[in-house]
């Protein structure tokens, strides 16, 4: 699924601009070895354009909303041409709508029967269509671009780890997990265990293990783990020329060819922010009350946890440079910065290449399924708690 022309020439152009202002912000570009090193200082990042996504073209969802458009449940989805795929974790049903809000098509659903799954643990785009993973029967669905089901993979040799893509020859591409990480830990120290991007046929056969990066952190309670709060967030992606990948310790973005091997590194100067025992106290209380909110029995492990938890909370001395990652379907990276729950924003970093092209704010509150230069995808919440989407256009506008 390619980007349209006129879109690929916006980009073209945006990453044209920042190439012309480079020198004057002491952007620095070098080569090592045949690796092109990007560095921006500080000033170049603060000074990067302005974007914005407050003009709502869509909002599907909320009190009113009928089954077909409820978003209750809606808490993934994928930008497409024209329109939006969202999931219903409840239903399992994969909904294709218009820009517009308008509903055109159905797929998936729970079920054994063809095209049905048992669960879903990510929706992605492939060349063809839209693919659903269903991790526990390790398995892959496959829906063209009408959400009309054409295919129905079990991956073999896949045991662990998140799908991340399809191609239609048959490779499948997964990000997998040591086989001693950190869920088989019997201390309680802050360890990162290896992610590795995997390459296989989904029938079966050779293995390759592209590169790996460190996993996010996290620590051993009693007989099991759990993340460590603020803790430092991997990214592996695979785009068109290749994949993107850090290990989330600072602002550096990897860029790799199709088989793995470094061939550019992207780095900003770009402080990380202290962590405040205001910052703790507000995180600990947000823990504590989804915790209270649990429906009683059945959850007497869950809590035991939470209860060695709480004795002993774990927080780093900075917040994460990054903390969610999204690359468009026009090719653009979209970083996170850190967030804390006492923010009442959360700001954004956009990347075309190895070009900073964009800062972009969102209130706090918000979700982002997706992202790319002309719309975002979000989910929110009302006061009632009730879920509702909202499809949102990106107004760039490069200084």
């Amino acid at each position: 699924m390619h980007p349209p022309t006129s879109l690929l020439v916006s980009l073209l152009l945006l990453a044209a601009c920042g190439s012309t202002r480079s020198e004057s912000l002491g952007i620095t570009i070098r080569d090592s070895a045949g690796v092109r090193i990007v560095e921006y200082p500080r000033d170049a990042v603060a000074s990067a354009s302005t974007w914005h996504a407050n003009e709502i073209i869509t909002t599907l969802g909320g009190i009113d909303a009928d089954e077909s458009t409820d978003a209750t449940n809606a808490y993934f989805g994928n930008l497409v041409d024209g329109g939006f795929v969202v999931v219903d974790i409840r239903t399992l049903h994969l909904r294709l709508f218009t820009d517009s809000g308008t509903l055109v098509a159905t797929g998936g659903g729970r079920g054994e029967g063809p095209g049905e799954l048992s669960s879903i643990w990510r929706i992605f785009r492939t060349e063809v269509g839209i693919a659903a993973y269903d991790w526990p029967r390790g398995e892959l669905t496959l829906y063209d671009d009408s959400l009309r089901y054409t295919q129905e993979l079990t991956l073999r040799d896949v045991v662990s780890g998140a799908v991340v893509s399809y191609d239609s020859d048959g490779t499948v591409y997964r990000i997998a997990a040591s086989e001693t990480g950190a869920f088989h830990t019997t201390s309680t120290d802050i360890v990162r265990a290896p992610q590795y991007m995997v390459r296989t046929r989904a029938t079966g056969g050779p293995t390759d293990t592209l590169f790996q990066v460190l996993g996010a952190e996290s620590y051993a309670l009693g007989s099991g783990s759990r993340a460590r709060r603020f803790s430092l967030m991997p990214l592996i992606k695979r785009s068109s020329t290749g994949y993107l990948s850090s290990d989330g310790e600072r602002w550096e973005v990897v860029s790799r060819d199709h088989d793995g091997n470094i061939h550019g590194y992207l780095r900003l100067d770009w402080p990380r922010r202290a962590v405040t025992e205001e910052m703790r106290q507000e995180r600990l209380r947000l823990d504590r009350a989804e915790i209270d909110e649990l429906p009683p029995g059945g959850f007497v492990g869950i809590r035991r946890m939470a209860q060695l938890d709480f004795a002993d909370p774990r927080f780093p001395d900075s917040l994460p440079p990054f903390e969610q990652s999204i690359l468009g379907r026009d090719g653009t990276l979209w970083l996170r910065e850190g967030q804390a729950p006492t923010d009442s924003l959360q700001r954004w970093l956009i990347f075309l290449a190895d070009s900073l092209i964009g800062r972009l704010e969102l209130p706090a509150d918000v979700e982002v399924h997706d992202a790319d230069t002309g719309r975002m995808l979000l989910r929110r919440t009302d006061s009632l708690d009730i879920g509702y989407l909202e499809l949102r256009r990106v107004d760039r506008k490069p200084s």
